[in-house]
């Protein structure tokens, strides 16, 4: 993980020193500019010019910074779960296989055999990593949701399930997740699925 933030790092490094070209760019450009000169070109294309050669060291920074932030949150793979998008609790993370930045391969569960899961069936990694999966949640009943913890689909932790709202029918209209000393209600259409935690729209 410290090879992601390395290479985040070196990203800035090299954004920054790619940033001092068009600053010096600009501040000669605009130098020639005096009441006893006119150069034959004016302050718009000096401006249009440099916003274009300051472009790719502001997209180096910006990388590096991503890269700094994914290799802080894999850091804390030995403490992470990963669950079903339906929200049933697979296993504990056990390994990441990063190339490039980009996490390739999850490893969940104990040796001698643990689940492998490639990119494309990895949801979110974020508090929790999400795996997706085909089959669709059964319908939801009220005693199945209090007391469960609520995460979005990047995999943010919201709480648990405080209370609930029902229609006149008894249908499920919205559920009140609490966290510390933060609410927050959220409607049962945002649910996507719900298992041994809850999957929400992201706020």
């Amino acid at each position: 993980m410290r090879l992601v933030q390395g290479i985040g790092i070196f990203n800035i490094v090299i954004g920054l020193i790619a940033l001092l070209a068009p600053v010096k760019f600009y501040l000669t450009a605009t130098s020639l500019f005096t009441p006893a000169v006119s150069p034959p070109f004016t302050m718009g294309a000096i401006k249009t010019a440099t916003f274009f050669l300051i472009l790719p060291g502001v997209v180096l920074v910006v990388n590096g910074a991503a890269l700094i932030v994914l290799g802080m949150k894999l850091q804390k793979v030995p403490e992470m779960k990963a669950f079903t998008e339906a929200g049933d609790y697979i296993g504990e993370v056990k390994g990441v296989e990063v190339e490039e930045g980009k996490v390739e391969k999850i490893q969940v569960g104990e040796e001698p055999e643990p689940e492998v899961y490639e990119k494309e069936q990895v949801a979110a990694v974020d508090d929790v990593v999400l795996v997706r999966e085909e089959e669709a949640p059964p319908r939801i009943t009220r005693h199945e949701i209090v007391g469960k913890e609520v995460y979005s689909e990047a995999g943010d932790y919201y709480g648990k399930v405080d209370s609930v709202t029902l229609d006149e029918e008894g249908n499920l209209l919205e559920f009140l997740v609490t966290r510390g000393g933060s609410q927050r209600v959220i409607p049962s259409s945002d649910i996507l699925t719900r298992g041994t935690v809850i999957l929400v729209r992201a706020y």
